[in-house]
């Protein structure tokens, strides 16, 4: 797996937490957002800059309800909310640190083989799982009796 598809991956599933609790992570929703529609619909817009300031965004709302790092022997338990996803954010934080080391063809090639077959695919999947069921539902041709 190419590191925008696993980049992808872990985006998504902190959009899910997002979603989840959009008061408490209301200060980055734009930002989730933001990132998962890069990655989703428009890869070709992907900047390494981008990403790394999104990145850094999501990592500072993260960073302030992580614990201090000095010996101090009070124990510090961060909300459920913070300690789910922070795993998941640092990995987020390393993949976009690989990708924005890359040189500027290598970023290139890698856009463009998430633009591959299974990239639309994968689009035409989420979109499927995001229309409303009354929107999904095929006519079969009968519209009721008329008697």
């Amino acid at each position: 797996m190419n590191p925008l598809r696993k980049l992808l991956f872990h985006v998504e599933r902190l959009d899910s937490a997002v979603d989840q609790n959009q008061a408490f992570f209301g200060s980055i929703l734009a930002h989730v957002r933001r990132f998962r529609r890069l990655l989703l619909e428009s890869p070709e817009g992907l900047t390494q800059g981008e990403l790394l300031l999104l990145a850094c965004a999501v990592d500072g709302f993260f960073n302030q309800w992580r614990p201090p790092r000095t010996s101090s022997s009070a124990v510090f338990v961060p909300p459920g909310e913070i300690a789910d996803m922070d795993w998941t954010v640092k990995e987020i934080n390393a993949l976009v640190e690989e990708i924005a080391r890359m040189p500027g063809g290598a970023f290139r090639r890698l856009v463009k083989t998430s633009k591959s077959q299974g990239a639309k695919k994968g689009l035409e999947a989420v979109k499927r799982a995001t229309t409303p069921l009354e929107k999904r539902r095929r006519r079969i041709g009968f519209r009721g009796s008329a008697r």
